[in-house]
Formats: C-alpha cells, sequence, structure tokens
C-alpha cells in the first residue's frame, strides 16, 4: 500500500545519500501515489518548488498537478537517467484517484495508471493502464 511505498521512497533517498542520517525509521519521502481511499495531491503540502535529482526546476509547488512540467523526472535516486520507463501513479493528471491502482498497491493482478518519467505534459502522471505484474518505478517527494 501507499505506506510500504513511502518506506521504499525514504530508503532508496537513503542509499541515493539524500538523507544520509536517516533513522530507519520515519518517513521522510513519500511516493506520489493515489489509491481508493487517498488522492497523490492530498498526500503532501506542495509549499515549495520541486525539482527532480539532476537539480532541475519541475514544477512550482502545486502546479506539480495543474501544469506542464518545466522539466521532466526522470532521474533516480542516484541521479541517473532512467528515460520513458513507465512510473506507477493510480492518479489522474490532476492528482486524484483513477480508479486504477493494483487493488491499492497490493495486488500484481489487474491493471494500474501509470505515468512516463521524460513527459512534461500531463503524461508524467496519466499515461495509462499497465498490467500490475510488472514491477514499474513509483515517483518520491521530500524529504518532509
Amino acid at each position: 500500500g501507499l505506506s510500504a511505498a513511502d518506506d521504499q521512497c525514504t530508503l532508496y533517498a537513503f542509499i541515493g545519500n539524500l538523507v544520509p542520517d536517516w533513522n530507519g525509521v520515519d518517513q521522510i519521502y513519500k511516493a506520489v501515489l493515489s489509491d481508493s481511499t487517498t488522492n497523490a495531491k492530498d498526500r503532501f503540502v506542495l509549499d515549495r518548488s520541486i525539482f527532480n535529482r539532476n537539480n532541475q526546476l519541475v514544477a512550482f509547488g502545486t502546479e506539480l498537478f495543474s501544469a506542464t512540467l518545466s522539466t521532466g523526472i526522470n532521474y533516480d535516486e542516484n541521479g541517473s537517467l532512467f528515460g520513458s520507463a513507465p512510473v506507477w501513479t493510480g492518479s489522474n493528471a490532476d492528482g486524484t484517484y483513477s480508479g486504477n491502482s493494483c487493488s491499492d498497491w497490493t495486488s500484481s493482478s489487474g491493471d494500474g495508471m501509470s505515468g512516463l518519467g521524460d513527459q512534461t505534459s500531463a503524461q508524467w502522471i496519466q499515461n495509462g493502464d499497465e498490467a500490475c505484474d510488472t514491477a514499474k518505478r513509483i515517483y518520491c517527494i521530500g524529504p518532509f
């Protein structure tokens, strides 16, 4: 579910040396994911500019879910470019639940909405449904 995704975000941020003093427990990064009870846009307060791992401006705060991105998010926790690989989101372009989230991110059956990391249009978050039986990346925002 969402909490497990947040754990993964924080763990990979630690691995990428973004939170070198992490205590191994607190969720410092959050996944940009929606499920049937929570919209991605409601999971964090976006009161500051958002940058990708290559330190390029992606969006100004809440514009993340309402405007074209300045650049793609397509860098992993180590700063490596991952291009147009699908990224799980479960979200519509406005950050609301799309209706497809691999059973609230607990199942490898069914479908989940995905985006594309190199896109700056709505496709960054809402590109299309993908089968849940394949591993995909998730977007993470932090620290919080």
